[in-house]
């Protein structure tokens, strides 16, 4: 029994030495104020430790939960945000900490962007980019002119084949073998029969090419068509009588429309013959007035005075206007 309480109390001993000093600070001894607990051989300065974030080394270490308690009868010094740092005498005051106050706005700071825009519109410069050019302005337009209707040009029955104009050119001096020879169109002309032979021989010369020959029915036209095929031009021959003037009409017509026959010369030996057909032609080809077309078969023959020879023929004329009007 002895020996058991032995046991007990060597090994409570030695379990409270385990537990080590109060000063060495790697034990927390439980009986500090032991005999054995004191003089150690460790050393009994504090150590240094790291001084808490924020406080200045040589100030003031502020209250904290491990901090003693100050003594009675002093009063704590607030810190900055109303925080109690170190104790101060009675009779010191206490130093009123300064409202908080709000932040001053700091200016709105724009990152990434460019000087403000420019309100005047500028070209844009190129840097090997694209550039858009300014458009030129347009070139001013011509005005629109109204031009006054022209007047209908009334129909042609038959038709003027090309190669005929209303007024002929100016023409080589005119044969005086031929009588009464007058230009009527462009490479058509008018006169009477050719008494001579040089005037088929001058025709010749100047490039014809056919001749119609308006005769009664009493002239011959056998001599008439052999000097003139004999010399290599066109023979083409109509009678001409009142009776069947608008047929003869229409024949004339078509020959002296028909460019195959150009340049034609057109005869007769009664000028009032050549010159009624002419006038015809004048108003119902031409369509011309009565005095125009008048005036203008006159130096063909036309004869306007009735006489007892050509009364007949205007008679047959004034049948023909009344038919073909």
């Amino acid at each position: 029994m002895k020996r058991h309480l032995w046991f007990v109390m060597v090994s409570a001993l030695g379990l409270i030495g385990v537990v080590g000093c109060s000063h060495c600070g790697s034990h927390q001894a439980l009986f500090p104020n032991a005999p054995w607990n004191k003089g150690c051989g460790c050393r009994t300065t504090p150590r240094a430790t790291a001084a808490p974030v924020g406080i200045v080394p040589g100030q003031p270490m502020p209250v904290g939960a491990e901090t003693s308690v100050p003594p009675p009868g002093s009063v704590l010094a607030p810190g900055p945000g109303g925080q109690p740092l170190y104790p101060a005498s009675p009779s010191a005051p206490i130093p009123s900490a300064p409202a908080p106050s709000a932040p001053a706005p700091s200016p709105l700071e724009i990152h990434g962007y460019g000087p403000a825009a420019d309100s005047t519109w500028h070209a844009p410069t190129t840097n090997g980019g694209i550039q858009l050019a300014i458009p030129d302005t347009a070139p001013p337009r011509e005005s629109v002119r109204l031009n006054s209707p022209e007047a209908p040009v009334s129909p042609r029955q038959p038709a003027v084949s090309e190669g005929r104009t209303a007024e002929p050119p100016p023409a080589a001096p005119l044969p005086t073998e031929i009588r009464q020879f007058a230009p009527v169109y462009d490479r058509v002309a008018s006169g009477l029969r050719p008494e001579k032979t040089e005037g088929l021989d001058w025709l010749k010369a100047n490039g014809y090419r056919a001749a119609l020959y308006l005769r009664r029915m009493s002239d011959d036209e056998t001599s008439d068509r052999r000097q003139i095929e004999s010399r290599g031009l066109k023979y083409m021959s109509l009678e001409i009588q009142p009776q069947s003037l608008r047929e003869s009409l229409e024949q004339f017509n078509f020959m002296v429309n028909d460019s195959a026959n150009y340049p034609l010369f057109v005869y007769s030996r009664d000028p009032m013959i050549s010159g009624s057909l002419w006038y015809l032609h004048f108003r119902t080809v031409d369509r011309l007035a009565d005095d125009a077309a008048r005036a203008k078969a006159a130096p063909l023959g036309l004869q306007e005075e009735q006489t007892e020879a050509n009364r007949p023929m205007w008679l047959a004329i004034q049948k023909v206007l009344e038919q073909v009007r």
